[in-house]
């Protein structure tokens, strides 16, 4: 159907055209050659764009998400000894989460100061599998980049910004 749509598009246009060649010629029966000449002649050349120096867009792998997390850990929870209670840990992470999403936070600063994880910005595989709690790997590919938001896994409390 696409091509017929064309097809008869392309009739109708050369149509058209032909239609204003012989009004043209109806109204100025003496044109001039001057201007057929101009009319004849070839337009200027297009420049050949190389594409190499086009602008590319970054690749990213639409498999990966990369994040940032202060990680508040507890009594019970994997990972070295904690002292403070789960209840503690909660509240911790709960005020450090309104912390984080308060305009202006430096985040990384927090990170520093509480993390129980000292860990950089971690690369997440869409399908990670043992190296991270299911948990936080939801958490984390569930968020848009420059978002935060509270998880609970096994570790203790993380909270989660992600990055890209």
């Amino acid at each position: 159907m696409n091509r017929t749509v064309s097809l008869l598009l392309t009739a109708i246009i050369i149509i058209a055209i032909a239609c204003q060649k012989e009004e043209k010629k109806e109204a100025a029966p003496s044109s001039s050659s001057a201007q057929q000449k101009a009319a004849e002649q070839p337009s200027a050349p297009v420049a050949e764009i190389d594409p190499s120096t086009l602008p590319v867009k970054p690749k990213r792998d639409p498999g990966t998400v990369t994040v940032e997390h202060i990680l508040i850990s507890y009594r019970g929870s994997k990972g070295p000894p904690r002292i403070r209670s789960k209840e503690e840990a909660k509240k911790l992470a709960d005020d450090l989460l309104k912390q984080a999403r308060a305009k202006g936070a430096n985040f990384e600063a927090l990170m520093k100061n509480h993390s129980d994880d000292k860990a950089l910005p971690l690369t997440i595989f869409r399908d990670e599998r043992g190296s991270y709690s299911r948990s936080f790997v939801q958490c984390a590919i569930n968020l848009s980049p420059g978002n935060i938001d509270l998880v609970e896994s096994e570790f203790g409390f993380h909270i989660v910004k992600r990055l890209k």
